[in-house]
């Protein structure tokens, strides 16, 4: 999943609100109602200190308006196809085997959940809205496989303590798009049991990724004061930051997806078919009367990527898989 990077981008100064990624073509949500708690006690959850319900709850429903007018306006299903191989390296580094609980934060389509499944795993898969949930219910229902499929707030989640054996998480936006990483990480620490493994996998910002990122927010209104970094969980430090509180033993390592596509011009055309972030950005270029000057900055970056020497497109992505053990009681 490419992200709208952390970069405050202004049309010639002029700050773009969500009202104009509204009016561009794509519906802000406003979901306001609080989803149902599945299991533990309220009093358990995260929230932080000093800030109120209110607060608290603002945090969440920005957090729900900008990852829906930037995904709303393409076709994640289509997107998430190609991001397989990493779910496969997040489930493979978890050590997923049958019987195991695992928590999938940031579901979208149900790749990594249905790895996990696949594997005799009893999974609980989440995202911050149920948008997606129809299209992996059909999926999960075509491999016969079952999963429970949820909407959660990643900052205060649904879940008991030790609830679960693994936390994963393949490019997921909740990790990205949380205001508080903070409560997200301690989160994800609380339903994780003593023992359990955290695995999870970002595009880091120096990647290729992070450079289309960076020239897509150029066009797209700036994250509001105060926002946090989308690339918390896609750099050594900041995850060991996030996680060391907790006592996690971290294991990182830096690796590659592989993409390939018939030319650079038809990647183009599939990212303005598909990708939220770079559908939005474009109406919002047009309107500016730069539309043709992100296009071309767009196929020289990948242009410029490009492994492949017969016409056709191969590239690579960056991604940081992070793998933490949980202390142990005692």
């Amino acid at each position: 999943m490419l992200l709208a990077g952390d970069t405050a981008a202004s049309s010639g100064g002029r700050p773009i609100s969500c009202d104009a990624m509204s009016k561009a073509g794509t519906e802000v949500v406003d979901r306001s109602s609080t989803q149902p708690r599945l299991t533990g006690d309220p009093a358990s959850a995260g929230k932080g200190t000093g800030m109120s319900e209110a607060e608290f709850r603002g945090d969440y429903e920005l957090a729900l308006r900008m990852h829906g007018a930037l995904w709303a306006a393409g076709d994640y299903t289509r997107v998430a196809e190609q991001l397989t191989g990493v779910s496969e390296a997040v489930v493979e580094a978890a050590g997923i085997g049958s019987g195991l609980r695992v928590l999938d934060l940031g579901a979208g389509s149900g790749n990594t959940a249905l790895l996990a499944a696949g594997r005799g795993a009893q999974v609980t898969a989440v995202d911050l809205t149920d948008d997606l949930f129809g299209t992996c219910r059909q999926r999960a229902a075509a491999a016969g496989l079952t999963v429970t499929w949820a909407a959660v707030n990643p900052e205060d989640l649904p879940f008991g303590a030790g609830q679960f054996d693994r936390v994963l998480s393949a490019v997921g936006g909740p990790l990205a798009m949380a205001p508080g990483q903070r409560r997200v990480a301690a989160e994800m620490a609380r339903v994780c049991r003593p023992g359990g493994v955290l695995a999870l996998a970002n595009w880091t910002a120096e990647g290729l990724a992070g450079q289309a990122a960076r020239m897509i927010a150029s066009y797209l209104p700036p994250p509001p004061p105060g926002a946090p970094s989308p690339w918390a969980w896609a750099a050594e430090d900041s995850v060991k930051a996030l996680l060391g509180p907790f006592g996690y033993s971290v294991r990182l390592t830096r690796r590659m997806a592989t993409f390939s596509y018939r030319s650079p011009e038809s990647y183009l055309r599939y990212l303005e078919a598909v990708h939220g972030p770079t559908i939005m950005a474009l109406r919002l270029a047009a309107e500016q009367g730069r539309r043709a000057e992100l296009s071309a900055g767009l196929l020289e970056l990948y242009s410029g990527a490009n492994s492949a020497t017969d016409g056709t497109l191969a590239f690579d992505q960056e991604y940081l898989l992070a793998t933490a053990a949980a202390p142990t009681d005692g």
